[in-house]
Parts: structure tokens; sequence; C-alpha cells
């Protein structure tokens, strides 16, 4: 029989939670919170929660060793190499840690040797975190109770969310870990596996909504996708989370939530003037806090994701703009090659720069930033032409063909080009050093 949110945890280490459109079990087991908090703590990801390492592992009360670092340095790596999916099918399990290694060994998403480092670093930092854990466990008991409680109105949010998603629902394992401090906790939905960041004496039920609700969009990732591409500066993730920023803390709040939490995070950026362009987690709440006002009219509406989308790119649009008059000189410089040099040269301007390598990668990371106003800046040699990538070449414009054969032939020269998105510099020369030297005497270009 299913028992709608009965989260005795302490009677029952896994539970079945049964909310309308949202079906899951629910669980806080050794290996789960064991290796969520080592994730955390090894800051693979640039949204990997702050609080554990300086709370837990403060230079007051011992800090990490450098054998730590380094074990958690190999954590990071494995996490960067193998991404979201396998290891949160591992390790979120409701089992012991013991039992989590011995199913992961046998599993074969990592090789044995990943297993073994992997085994070492959780196996280290179990008993540090032990006394953490159990003084935790009453945090994680109350916050059960006061989701049984909150439980018809999780149901219905579920039931809105899915019709507005146009989704029928969803499956997934919750797991449920301590965290300390007083900031409110956080949480995630990835690989399939939510979890929730318990602080003492608070109910972080917001975040159940708001990851909750990243679990139901989940199915409409490829119509997210497609809407995020046809708008300069814009990319899946954000959409995304600004929609499930929009909706919690946003839109739907539990019965007894006090204040706009929202608009209050969204207040505190703007006061310490951080940047909607370079900070994603300001670019989100802001989007979210933009899309509110529409959104509910959608949702009030009876309207669907689908039909909504268009709106919320319009609504980033505004934003977009409104930000790069903010937030960015009148012209930036994205500086391609061995340009580290001549950026510093181009900043000391007052310009924006970039500087990256020359190629696919380094252009992907900055592409979506590049406006009409910008300046690209490429540093050659004739041995660097074959390592151009097509995009590249593709924004140097119609001109670059004739160009790659002065490069090619000619030992040094310069030229100006109109790109396919703006103006685009080109100094070569036998050297690198040579290229950067002949830039540096054209330094009035970048006024």
């Amino acid at each position: 029989m299913l028992l709608p949110l009965a989260l005795v945890l302490s009677a029952t280490p896994v539970v079945e939670l049964d909310a309308g459109p949202l079906k899951a079990t629910v669980s806080a087991s050794e290996a789960a919170q064991v290796f969520h908090i080592v994730d955390q703590l090894s800051g693979w990801s640039p949204f990997s929660h702050a609080q554990y390492r300086a709370e837990l592992f403060a230079a007051d009360a011992g800090g990490l060793s450098p054998d730590e670092e380094g074990l958690l340095a190999a954590h990071a790596a494995l996490r960067r190499r193998v991404g979201y999916g396998a290891l949160e099918a591992l390790f979120y399990t409701p089992s012991t840690l013991d039992s989590a290694l011995a199913a992961a060994a046998k599993d074969g998403r990592l090789t044995p040797d990943e297993v073994q480092a992997e085994a070492a670093v959780l196996r280290h930092f179990r008993p540090r975190l032990k006394p953490f854990l159990a003084s935790g466990r009453p945090w994680v008991d109350a916050f059960s109770r006061g989701l049984v409680a909150a439980s018809p109105e999780l149901k219905a949010f579920a039931t809105r969310a899915a019709r507005f998603l146009e989704v029928k629902g969803a499956a997934f394992p919750i797991f449920l870990v301590p965290s300390p401090g007083r900031v409110v906790g956080g949480g995630g939905f990835n690989g399939g596996v939510l979890t929730v960041e318990v602080v003492d004496g608070q109910a972080p039920l917001d975040v159940v909504l708001h990851e909750a609700w990243h679990a139901l969009a989940d199915g409409r990732h490829e119509l997210l996708a497609a809407a995020a591409g046809g708008a300069e500066g814009l990319d899946y993730e954000t959409l995304s989370e600004g929609l499930a920023y929009a909706i919690s803390p946003g839109i739907w709040r539990f019965h007894g939530a006090k204040g706009d939490r929202l608009a209050g995070t969204v207040r505190g950026h703007l006061e310490a003037q951080q940047h909607f362009l370079d900070v994603p987690l300001v670019r989100f709440n802001r989007l979210g806090l933009a899309l509110r006002p529409s959104l509910q009219r959608a949702l009030d509406a009876d309207g669907h994701l689908s039909a909504y989308l268009p709106t919320a790119v319009v609504v980033y649009e505004g934003l977009y703009e409104v930000a790069q008059a903010q937030e960015r000189t009148p012209r930036g410089y994205f500086c391609f090659g061995k340009a580290k040099p001549l950026g510093a040269v181009i900043a000391e301007r007052e310009n924006d720069v970039w500087v990256r390598e020359l190629d696919a990668k380094g252009l992907a990371s900055v592409a979506k930033k590049i406006r009409r106003q910008d300046v690209v800046v490429l540093l050659l040699t004739p041995a660097s032409l074959g390592s151009i990538p097509k995009e590249l070449e593709a924004l140097a414009g119609p001109e670059w063909p004739k160009t790659a054969v002065r490069v090619a032939h000619e030992p040094r020269g310069e030229a100006a080009l109109q790109g396919s998105r703006g103006r685009v510099l080109v100094f070569w020369a036998a050297e690198e050093e040579g290229a950067i030297a002949l830039a540096g005497k054209s330094a009035a270009l970048f006024d």
C-alpha cells in the first residue's frame, strides 16, 4: 500500500511518496549522504554548494589536510569525466556506503581503478562526517513531518504543473541530506535523482517544489532547448532555471512561507552589483522574477508551456539588452590564439576582453557573447592554420579564404575583415611572438 508522503524515516528506510503526478521513493541513506557531501566539498562544478566546506571544514575547525584535498581533487576529476548520471545511479541509493561500493564494483559504469579510487575518498570522509550526519538526523525527521503536513499542497502543485507542462507525471528517488549553518538548504535534480539539503530549524519546502518542477519538466528538454536556441545569449540551462525560479520560490510558496524570497534574492544581487551576463545564479533568479507575472497569467488561464515559451524568450531578450547596456563596454574584444599579452593591452584601454585558445572549445565558450559591435582578433602563424575550427573560419566571413592564403605565404602581416557577426582583425607572423608584437604595434585599433 502506498503511504502518501509518510516519511517516517526512523521507522522505514525507504518510503513511497504518492502526490498525484509525482511518484517517488524517499530515503536518507548513508551512501547518499556521504557521497552528496563529498561531491559538494570537491567543488567539481561551479554550482557546488559551499556551506559544507565553509561550516564543517573551516580553518578554525581543523580544515582539510593536503592529503584530503588530494582525495577531493581525485573525486572532482572523476566527476568531470563521467558527468551527470553514472555516479548518481551508483551512490544515491537507499543503502550503506559499503553496499553501494560493492554494487559499483559489479555494475560496470566505472572501471575497477575508478571504483577503488572513489572508495578511498568516500571511506576516508565517512568517519569525519558521521557526527554531523548523526546530529542532522532530527532535522531530516522534522522536515519529513512538515512535508507530510503539506502533502495536499504538493499534490495540487504537481497536478497543475503537469497540466501546464503537458506531461503525465514523473517518478524519481528523493534523498534527504542535512546541511550545516543557517543558510536555506539547496537541492538538485540531476541524473534522475532529486536531493534536498535540510537545515536545522528550517523546512526547505520551496526547494522540493523547485526541484519537482525540474523533474516534471525533464520530459520537455527538447522543446526548451529549441526555444533557447532562438535567442542571442540564451541557453537551455538559463531558460530552464528561469522558469523553475519563477515557479518556486516565485509563484508557488507553501502555506505559512514568509516574505518574497525570489524578490529578496534579486534585490541582494542588485545591491551587490552582481552581473546578469557573467553569474549564472544572478541570471537564473533575475529571469525568474521577470517571468513571474506572465507565467502566473499563463497558469491562471490554463495555458501550456509550448504556447508560453515565445513570451519567456522575449522576456529574456529584454533583460539581456538591459544587461548588455549596464554590464559591458560599448565594444568588446574576443582574442583567439596565444593572446594573453595582447589581452592585457586591450584591457588597459578599459575594454571588455576574452582570451581563448584557437580551437572549437575556446570559441564555444564565448560564441554567444559576441555582439555585432564587438571585434574578433586572431593571432596566427602558418602552422596554426590547420587548427582553426570551421566555426571560427565562418565567423571570419567570406574574405577568410584569401586571408588564409596570405597567412600561409607572407612572412608577416595583418588584415581587417568584415566577419559574419562583425569586425575581425587578423595578425600573423612566422612565430607566435611576432604576431603578438605586430598586434601590439597596432594598439590604436583597440581604442
